[in-house]
């Protein structure tokens, strides 16, 4: 099992990584061409649309031992999304991150709630390229309304 330590340093990077990430919202005019809309526990390569070169790329975090940490807002037709993306820079399936792992990545990049409630998110694995797999977990931001 990998243990990240998040220092004030580490804070401040995940803190600028929202901000910028926050600031490049990807719209759902980008997206809809790519979006799966089954929402199976596991993605593979081969079943993902390919991105076009206009959606922009996550704002990637990495931390001591491999693992990465992506992170968007993504307008979807149900809202707008927070969305993380975490691997352990090692192939396979058997090299996922722990879920204690992704439940404190999860608080430190602003989830409110991990595992996301069925309502308001979802959690899944994704081959992102062959034989490198994530785990994704995405929530529905609330409204300004509702702050």
């Amino acid at each position: 099992m990998t243990i990240l330590v998040i220092d004030q340093a580490k804070r401040g990077e995940i803190a600028r990584a929202i901000e910028v990430a926050r600031a490049n919202v990807i719209m759902w005019e980008r997206l809809k061409h790519i979006a799966i809309a089954d929402p199976k526990p596991t993605l593979m390569l081969n079943e993902r649309g390919t991105r076009p070169d206009d959606v922009p790329p996550s704002i990637a975090v990495h931390f001591e031992g491999g693992v990465t940490a992506a992170l968007s807002f993504e307008e979807q037709p149900a809202g707008m999304f927070r969305h993380l993306s975490v691997s352990t820079g090692k192939p396979g399936k058997d090299h996922l991150p722990h879920p204690a792992l992704m439940a404190d990545l999860s608080r430190e990049f602003g989830f409110r709630k991990f595992p996301p409630a069925p309502a308001t998110g979802r959690m899944w694995i994704e081959e992102f390229s062959p034989n490198r797999f994530a785990v994704n977990v995405i929530e529905i931001e609330p409204s300004p309304s509702n702050d």
